[in-house]
């Protein structure tokens, strides 16, 4: 005889666990998830051997050097920077140059380049996949905009890069990739004008040493000394104090404590948007402060034509007046 369920909720609940397990089935088959699990262990390797791009070198400084798209020629930008030159570092190659396979098929077209001559990615090579949010489109190519704010929406892209070494024969995209770039100087030059400034080769770089230990400070300063062209340094203090916390944020849980069962994959990406947040806050404070300067500068320098013009006025007016009396 089979045994009454006494529990009215035994099936719900059943049911629950399957769901729950289906969903974690469901994650853990996610490429997305595997992406940020992959690229976080690569990140957090590098963060403790040291030689994670933001840390400083041998030669006390961190390696600020441009991570380039070579097709395009527009440099990225915050923690895919950091991901980049770490895959580059771990797979010995000599440039941070890269590109998707897709950009590669425009070059081939654009050049005409036959089956055999065209250039390709080398066989067994596997690149890295990295998270952009780029302006989201409707049907008809426009961007979307938020009905509240008015303001574009953004949407997650995956796109998978390969270096520049990873192609077959690439000194043809080498040469392709120059001549695009010696296209885009004449033609920025040409819209400078008189404003155009030949960069200077041997200018002395500034050096700028990280203030604090903060992961996303710390970060954005060096994000910034990145993009502006300037070094960066940190004393041993605050990467000791910045490589703990970065652990402790990523795996969240502080030294001492045991880690969790499971974890966000997504903790990285997170750090990175708090340091992308940071950098805005820090141009954001420059640039009102340039306002507040030029704003003040010209008052006094309009403070000071006025105090000009009224003693000159005064002395004009004593000047006639010594002519009066002496008529």
């Amino acid at each position: 005889m089979e045994t009454p369920n006494t529990n009215p909720n035994a099936e719900t609940l059943s049911n629950q666990s399957d769901a729950v397990e289906v969903a974690a089935k469901s994650v853990q088959n996610d490429p997305s998830v595997t992406n940020a699990k992959v690229n976080r262990k690569n990140f957090m390797n590098a963060l403790e051997n040291g030689s994670l791009a933001c840390l400083p070198q041998a030669d006390g400084k961190a390696d600020v050097s441009d991570v380039k798209n070579v097709v395009n020629g527009t440099k990225y930008r915050g923690m895919t920077t950091l991901l980049l030159k770490n895959f580059s570092k771990l797979n010995g190659y000599p440039t941070n140059e890269y590109m998707t396979v897709q950009q590669l098929d425009k070059v081939n077209m654009e050049k005409q380049l036959g089956w055999n001559d065209r250039l390709r990615i080398k066989k067994g090579e596997h690149g890295i996949n990295i998270d952009f949010s780029v302006p989201k489109h409707d049907e008809n190519g426009n961007e979307v905009k938020d009905p509240e704010t008015g303001k574009t929406v953004n949407e997650k892209i995956t796109a998978k890069l390969f270096n520049i070494a990873q192609v077959e024969n690439p000194e043809k995209l080498v040469e392709w990739a120059k001549e695009q770039a010696q296209a885009r100087y004449e033609y920025a030059k040409e819209k400078a004008g008189d404003k155009w400034h030949e960069p200077n080769p041997d200018k002395v770089r500034e050096v700028v040493n990280a203030t604090t230990s903060d992961p996303a400070q710390y970060l954005a300063e060096y994000f910034d000394a990145m993009e502006k062209g300037k070094d960066f340094a940190a004393s041993k203090e605050i990467v000791d104090g910045f490589k703990s916390k970065v652990n402790e944020f990523v795996w969240e849980h502080k030294e001492g404590e045991e880690r969790k069962p499971h974890v966000n994959p997504y903790r990285l990406n997170m750090l990175g948007y708090e340091a992308a947040k940071k950098l805005n806050e820090m141009r954001t404070t420059v640039k009102n402060t340039k306002i507040r300067e030029n704003y003040a500068k010209k008052s006094y320098e309009e403070k000071l034509k006025n105090h000009q013009a009224k003693k000159n006025n005064y002395r004009s007016m004593s000047d006639d007046d010594g002519m009066s009396m002496s008529d």
